[in-house]
């Protein structure tokens, strides 16, 4: 899976961060130095992150749903003995009780472990489709399909950077959530290259406030993984950095107005509000024509 001749000359070019968007949005080649690190972020069963080991990275992969954790456990077990890959069994969140409060996130839900003291969130895991599982119930249990709660513990994208040091690029899908990544990004060091689901607009103004110019909207549904067995179709976030293919144009990286300009060719969009909304209806703030 080479780059193309086109991106190679690009690649040269290019030293600002980017983002790309499935119907998500940015991502790092390897500096030289060593092997990108990178963060998967809603692992999943670790679609993605394969593609990334695949080149030689280095994954720290982030997922809370403990069945699909175990999973990559055995699947991927090379990896992880070799330690090029490390799996975090936890759900991205704040620990500001305070921030909890505003927008989207569920401060009922947050528990601690009596016997650890360790902050946990309820998970609702669908039954239907592991893909789909969510911090929120609405988007968990979307389609009035069934779910479970799952308790789970919480980590921060600061104590990520602790453990295991600043990524070259962070990809993130995480139902509904993904904005959460991009508001704890603010007070960190950001990676060259950051991918996130576009559930909202206003998403890319914090891509942007972030320091983000260059953006690429790109179609997931072209990326079926086809070599795990599971009980459903699985997706992966389809080649990375420099690899990956927009819908603008020639493929290539364009600004935060062609961007959003395609976005809104693309979907008819329903709400442009903050996504409290796609929260509380459980239903996309915008859908594919």
């Amino acid at each position: 899976e080479s780059p193309s001749s086109s991106h190679e000359e690009e690649k040269k070019k290019r030293k600002k961060r980017k983002v790309t968007g499935s119907h998500g949005l940015g991502l790092r080649e390897p500096s030289g130095e060593g092997a990108t690190l990178v963060f998967d972020v809603g692992a999943n069963l670790g679609q993605s992150a394969e593609r990334f080991l695949l080149r030689g990275w280095r994954v720290v992969a982030v997922e809370p749903n403990p069945k699909l954790v175990e999973a990559m456990r055995t699947r991927l077990k090379a990896y992880i003995d070799k330690n090029q890959l490390v799996l975090e069994s936890k759900a991205l969140w704040s620990r500001c009780r305070e921030r909890q409060t505003e927008e989207q996130a569920p401060l009922t839900a947050e528990k601690e472990d009596s016997d650890t003291k360790e902050q946990r969130v309820q998970l609702y895991v669908n039954d239907e489709d592991c893909e789909w599982a969510s911090l929120y119930e609405s988007v968990g249990a979307r389609y009035n399909t069934s779910h479970r709660v799952v308790n789970v513990p919480i980590v921060t994208l600061a104590e990520l950077y602790v453990r295991h040091g600043k990524p070259d690029y962070i990809k993130v899908d995480i139902e509904g959530a993904d904005g959460e990544v991009l508001e704890q990004l603010r007070s960190l060091k950001k990676p060259k290259y950051l991918t996130f689901e576009c559930n909202c607009l206003l998403w890319l103004n914090v891509a942007y406030e972030l320091g983000y110019r260059e953006f690429k909207l790109v179609e997931q549904a072209e990326f079926q993984s086809k070599n795990i067995a599971w009980d459903h179709r699985l997706w992966d976030c389809g080649p990375p950095c420099e690899e990956t293919i927009g819908v603008s144009g020639d493929g290539g990286w364009v600004s935060r107005d062609e961007v959003e300009a395609s976005i809104r060719k693309i979907f008819r969009i329903h709400s442009e509000g903050p996504v409290k909304e796609f929260v509380a209806s459980g239903q996309q703030p915008f859908v594919q024509h």
